[in-house]
């Protein structure tokens, strides 16, 4: 998960669909957006882009080109994956990224041809999860493996077990100087120190074990003030919200005509009634915002056990101003 307010590598996720862009090379278009990427690093930080800085991991099949792309600046990072997502998106403001602009996949039934570039801006969103070296989504079998080029070529000196720890977004050794990025290319700041230590804990979490499951439980910042104050009611929410999971996960499995759906998360956000239940499996694609499974992102519910209602939410960027109506908890749920 790459945390939003954690430090972090430059990073990208990159995608086309091939039948649909049969003359494109996916290294080519590798080389042009490091080529965008480099001359904004010199531009504005005087940072001369090195190939021993870059990974490039692969997990393309006969249908999508997929590839990750991640570059360790040395004794840098970036504050956050906000400020990476303000870098990313002058990038691809610029007159040369319309070469990576590609023609997307057609919806069913649709016969117009529509355009996306080739990097996926959605991972720049909060707590984002993203795919680490030898893993494989859900239900598919191309693993994430490193490209033999740049720093991931063939007797580099890197051993898989280094490619994977340099692949880790949010592993951030310090001291490092963090890149901030304003809104604007001039509110770009100069980088500024940093140890590599949290000097605040935003979240705290630990993993309960219900019946034969492990589901993670967390505490956010503004929860963890909350219930400083609140500590009995908070036991009365837990009970609750722990009761909760099956009845969230057979709402999921229904609306996704009994696709599997389960809880993987459960936290607490601000005040001590009110939790999030982040869900995993083919059945928590389904949104009612679209009406449909979304490809990848995932929803989440929204539940006030004080007022005994909930509401689904969902982490794609095109829903996220969306939440549901709020409705009735069963009254086995309610205080």
């Amino acid at each position: 998960v790459i945390w939003g307010e954690r430090p972090c590598h430059l990073y990208f996720d990159l995608e086309y669909n091939i039948a649909c862009n049969p003359e494109a090379s996916g290294d080519q278009l590798v080389e042009r957006l490091l080529q965008l990427v480099a001359h904004h690093c010199w531009q504005t930080w005087g940072f001369e882009l090195q190939e021993d800085w870059i990974l490039e991991l692969d997990s393309s099949t006969a249908v999508k080109f997929s590839r990750h792309v991640i570059l360790q600046i040395p004794g840098h990072a970036f504050a956050s994956c906000y400020m990476i997502s303000r870098f990313v998106t002058a990038i691809l403001a610029s007159p040369e990224a319309q070469s990576l602009m590609l023609i997307k996949e057609a919806a069913a039934g649709s016969a117009a041809r529509s355009f996306a570039s080739l990097v996926d801006t959605a991972v720049y969103t909060k707590n984002r999860h993203f795919r680490m070296l030898g893993c494989s989504k859900g239900g598919k079998s191309a693993m994430l493996l490193p490209h033999p080029r740049y720093a991931t070529r063939p007797g580099h000196g890197l051993s898989y077990t280094e490619i994977y720890k340099r692949a880790l977004i949010c592993h951030v050794e310090g001291p490092v100087q963090l890149l901030q990025v304003g809104k604007s290319p001039s509110e770009w700041q100069a980088p500024h120190a940093h140890t590599g230590l949290q000097e605040h804990q935003h979240i705290a979490s630990v993993h309960q074990r219900l019946g034969d499951r492990s589901i993670k439980m967390v505490d956010k910042q503004d929860a963890l003030d909350a219930l400083a104050a609140a500590q009995a009611s908070a036991a009365c929410f837990d009970e609750l919200a722990n009761g909760a999971i099956a009845f969230l996960e057979a709402v999921a499995a229904w609306r996704a005509q009994g696709l599997e759906a389960r809880v993987r998360t459960q936290a607490r956000c601000g005040a001590a009634d009110t939790y999030a239940f982040s869900m995993i499996g083919p059945g928590s694609h389904w949104c009612e915002n679209i009406g449909r499974c979304h490809q990848s992102n995932h929803i989440y519910f929204l539940v006030k056990f004080a007022e005994g209602v909930w509401a689904q939410k969902c982490h794609d960027p095109a829903c996220a101003d969306f939440r549901s109506a709020w409705m009735p908890l069963p009254s086995g749920l309610q205080p």
